[in-house]
């Protein structure tokens, strides 16, 4: 019986070596160089969905072709405070290829779907909120692409079928110019873009209608 109450007080000493030192948590003041994603080339554009232990970040870089046209990257990512060394970890999530949810282990097909031999930017990244509380059951993944001469906006999902399907374009917002970077408000009532239709950069907005599903209003 001594041996067992010792062996437990052991344990409990073991595990409680490492006290917790700070319980608040800061962001830095000034912009940090993401150095684990960056790389020595372009890499800009990045959307992501939520602030979380662990998200989807998609983001344009033109390291796959050395430089040359640019392409959707996707990653992991995890952001973790360090309670014992106060230190605020964000890095890539690498978990022995096993994804955090098989739905965002599915973005990787997402971003296949966007290669072409022309300059995609500007991705965003919208959950469909199907089934929160065991990760997203779907996502829309809208950007643009200049494979037809232009930049255009396009999307690929994967609620219709539950693979991502060929990417179709925004018709109802493009134009003959540059039309690109499409963001949306919190209850998807409007989308916001960016366009050189009347000569300069400017930004543009317009109605959604979201009586529909999402899928749905993109093709409109």
């Amino acid at each position: 019986m001594k041996k067992s109450v010792l062996s437990l007080a052991l344990t409990l000493l073991l595990f409680s070596c490492d006290p917790v030192k700070y319980d608040t948590g800061e962001f830095p003041e000034v912009p940090v160089n993401f150095e684990e994603i960056n790389t020595e080339f372009d890499d800009y554009n990045s959307t992501m969905t939520f602030l979380g232990e662990i998200f989807p970040l998609c983001f344009s870089s033109n390291r796959r072709t050395l430089g040359g046209n640019f392409d959707i990257i996707y990653k992991q990512i995890l952001i973790r405070f360090m309670e014992t060394t106060g230190e605020l970890r964000v890095e890539e999530y690498v978990s022995s290829g096993i994804s955090i949810t098989p739905t965002e282990a599915t973005l990787a097909g997402a971003v296949r779907q966007t290669v072409t031999t022309g300059d995609e930017l500007g991705p965003c990244l919208l959950p469909m909120w199907e089934h929160y509380l065991v990760g997203y059951d779907s996502y829309v993944l809208v950007y643009s692409s200049d494979v037809g001469g232009n930049q255009d906006m396009y999307f690929t999902e994967n609620i219709t079928t539950g693979s991502y399907e060929e990417p179709r374009a925004i018709t109802f917002l493009n134009s003959d110019s540059t039309d690109a970077y499409f963001t949306v408000n919190r209850d998807f009532t409007r989308a916001y873009f960016c366009s050189d239709r009347e000569g300069g950069f400017d930004i543009y907005s317009a109605p959604l209608d979201n009586s529909q599903k999402p899928v749905e209003a993109l093709s409109d």
